[in-house]
């Protein structure tokens, strides 16, 4: 053996080791987003059904309906004079949550769901900055009647 070579094959095996540990934290975030994803979604679900709530009473009339759909999936329309219009959202691949609504505005978007810095599911935006529930549910919410 020379010390070139030695030197290399340190090096090969150094690289292969932190491909491993790589690979391994990869897994485990990928475990974590896979566990917590749906719970999320849940949230997110949960936060239009009670929007949809608090803003007929408000109202004093029903001006929203929250469809019953899939787990997977949440479903709005406007209930008011004019023009009705619809909010569909989705929930994919425990990932990601994609909407979009038939508005003037035509608004969608996406929220995929990565962990923070203590190992929590959060939606994030494009911004990288975390989005609630309760926010993204009044954002999708707000945008049938811009």
């Amino acid at each position: 053996m020379s010390e070139w070579s030695e030197q290399l094959a340190a090096k090969i095996k150094s690289r292969e080791g932190k491909e491993v540990v790589g690979n391994e934290e990869k897994l485990k975030k990928e475990k974590l987003i896979m566990e917590q994803g749906p719970a999320l979604w849940e949230q997110v679900r949960s936060a239009i059904k009670k929007n949809c709530a608090d803003l007929n009473r408000d109202a004093k009339k029903e001006v929203v309906i929250f469809e019953v759909t899939p787990q997977r999936e949440a479903s709005v329309r406007t209930n008011t004079s004019g023009s009705t219009f619809w909010l569909r959202a989705r929930f994919d691949n425990n990932r990601s949550l994609t909407w979009e609504t038939n508005a003037r505005t035509a608004a969608g978007g996406r929220f995929d769901i990565s962990l923070d810095e203590n190992g929590k599911a959060q939606f994030y935006e494009s911004t990288w900055i975390p989005s609630s529930p309760e926010s993204i549910a009044q954002r999708m919410i707000k945008s049938l009647f811009e």
